[in-house]
């Protein structure tokens, strides 16, 4: 181990017998592994004869009392891995033991130094770091003086650029027109898909039949109660002059039977799935659900009503801070290549969507005049127009984001 530093003192004496001392303690306070408290009483009870030995050397050049020994460790997630990077050492003059307090704040202070030292390791080790050092090497080889002189006005010149200089700033996403409002397909009863009417972008009026479900059950059901609704009907008849008793619990069994009726022919009627709204079919596949079953509650598939549309990007996690309420949008659609549309931000979504294994955020632009051109489901790419920034910031956003969350965060 070498002292690198020393508080109080502008260089450290290479060759003093104070120096030497510390570093010999220092050293073997790292070979231990474990983080040392060095008293008189400590050693005096310790049966280490070289921790004497260095301890005695130690006190009689530093006139110090007693060493607080810490080690300096990297951080478990570093890249060099876990490890000892050094030693720090706080030295009394008084052989007494610090306080808790005294104890708590050197141990702190040991945290700092640590990653202090490892994000100096790293920041050593970057690339462009290197090719600095390189260049000032070259700068001091005879001939290369004028050469080096123009190189960093160059360079100069393009850092003040990338600083002053004001590009236009964008957060770019996969758009998708949509519609305002939907109109949800659910299967009122649980059941087997028997058929499909319609495809996707097929018209469809409000109240029309979607999806049938298969009755066949029901109907056996409804035919059976009206066999039993008979078979009571007479009973009550032949009641009616000869046993009053009876034909009173009669007639409550055929109100029972008209309610159990009543309730089949209305889930007949949930078996057939109509559409809430005018307009087209957005569901995707809807015919492959024949012969398929579905549980009660679920949603079968989407109709968009002929109405006001609207254009939702799908903005990325890092980009979505940028953007804000009212800020223009410029748009392009697969359908329409060469024509640019134009719109503006009129709601950010509060919570994220996993998109191609990405996390985005919805953002809404309101589309005032469609037109008859613009139909749900075309898909596109919007640029969200962000203000200017520095040039140096929008081309090197990603590598400045990353440093900030990898490097020096």
């Amino acid at each position: 181990m070498r002292v690198l530093a020393i508080t109080g003192h502008d260089e450290v004496h290479r060759g003093s017998a104070q120096v030497e001392a510390l570093e010999a303690l220092t050293t073997w306070a790292f070979r231990q592994g474990k983080d040392w408290y060095l008293t008189e009483q400590v050693v005096a009870n310790s049966s280490d004869e070289a921790l004497k030995e260095r301890f005695d050397a130690y006190r009689d050049s530093t006139a110090m009392g007693a060493c607080l020994l810490l080690l300096l460790r990297r951080s478990a997630g570093s890249a060099a891995g876990e490890g000892v990077m050094g030693v720090l050492a706080v030295e009394s003059r008084e052989p007494r033991l610090y306080a808790p307090a005294d104890l708590s704040v050197v141990g702190l202070l040991a945290r700092l130094l640590s990653a202090t030292l490892e994000r100096a390791r790293e920041y050593a080790e970057l690339p462009a770091i290197a090719l600095l050092e390189r260049a000032s090497r070259l700068r001091h080889r005879p001939g290369t003086r004028a050469r080096a002189i123009r190189w960093a006005a160059g360079a100069g010149a393009a850092v003040l650029l990338l600083i002053f200089g004001r590009l236009p700033f964008r957060a770019s996403g996969v758009c998708q027109v949509v519609p305002k409002e939907r109109g949800i397909l659910v299967a009122r009863v649980a059941g087997l898909v028997k058929e499909v009417r319609v495809r996707q972008g097929a018209p469809v009026t409000a109240g029309e039949e979607v999806i049938r479900l298969d009755d066949r059950e029901t109907l056996l059901a409804i035919e059976q109660q009206k066999n039993a609704l008979a078979a009571s009907e007479q009973r009550l008849r032949a009641y009616k002059a000869t046993d009053p008793a009876r034909e009173q619990e009669e007639q409550h069994n055929y109100s029972l039977i008209q309610a159990q009726i009543r309730l089949l022919e209305e889930q007949l009627q949930q078996t057939h799935i109509l559409s809430p709204v005018t307009g087209i079919v957005l569901t995707r596949n809807l015919e492959d659900r024949v012969d398929s079953s579905v549980a009660e509650g679920e949603v079968l598939g989407e109709v968009a009503p002929l109405g006001e549309l609207e254009l939702e990007v799908a903005v990325p996690e890092d980009l979505i801070g940028y953007v804000t309420k009212d800020q223009a949008v410029s748009f392009l659609l697969s359908s329409f290549p060469g024509q640019t549309l134009e719109t503006s931000v009129e709601h950010i979504g509060l919570a994220s969507e996993t998109r191609g294994q990405r996390n985005t955020f919805l953002v809404t632009c309101a589309l005032k005049e469609p037109g008859e051109a613009l139909r749900p489901g075309m898909t596109g790419w919007a640029h969200i127009h962000c203000g200017r920034r520095s040039a140096g910031f929008v081309l090197f956003r990603s590598a400045i984001t990353y440093l900030q969350m990898r490097v020096f965060f």
